[in-house]
């Protein structure tokens, strides 16, 4: 029965990483990577000529934003910390300052202003971006940490389970030893 116990005790320390803290860790790089695809997407408008790639790369922008929107509501519906909390109001802080930068060099790069969607992007963007980057990394690395700690608790659960499972089975043969020679 109580190895039983400390053997639950290892499935919910390994239930902890798998569901909740590697998810959480995963959505972050997505958004980090989906940032990326919009930088990338900007700078080919940029540096593009025909209009049908620079109106595919314009909804590549679009609809991976809309992606990070819904990547970072996730985060917002599965954290419960208060440091977690704290790191995704960062980053939202930030994406609600990328959002109408990004708005307006799309506006440029449809009115035909690629010049001043260069210049935004070069001087207003980028700087916002690596801000944008950086919460994202502060966030996975704190998760990360969230990761290593839940880890070594199960490792550590792993071994008191190893301990009362061994000392259980010791104490078993002990009672059966004595019972047979009572007998």
């Amino acid at each position: 029965m109580l190895a039983s116990i400390r053997i639950e005790g290892l499935n919910g320390a390994t239930e902890l990483i798998v569901n909740d803290r590697y998810p959480k860790t995963h959505i972050a790089n997505e958004v980090k990577s989906q940032i990326n695809v919009i930088s990338n997407s900007m700078l080919n408008v940029i540096i593009m000529g025909d209009e049908g790639q620079i109106k595919g790369e314009i909804d590549k922008i679009e609809q991976v934003s809309a992606a990070a929107d819904v990547a970072i509501a996730d985060l917002d519906k599965i954290l419960t910390d208060a440091k977690g909390r704290e790191l995704l109001a960062e980053i939202v802080k930030i994406r609600d300052k990328f959002r109408p930068l990004r708005e307006s060099f799309v506006k440029l790069i449809n009115d035909g202003n690629k010049e001043e969607a260069q210049v935004k992007y070069l001087f207003s963007i980028r700087n916002l971006q690596k801000k944008y980057f950086a919460a994202l990394d502060a966030f996975v690395n704190y998760q990360d940490s969230q990761m290593k700690a839940a880890g070594e608790n199960s490792a550590e659960v792993a071994k008191s389970a190893k301990q009362w499972i061994l000392l259980l089975s010791l104490a078993a043969v002990a009672l059966g030893t004595i019972s047979a020679w009572l007998s």
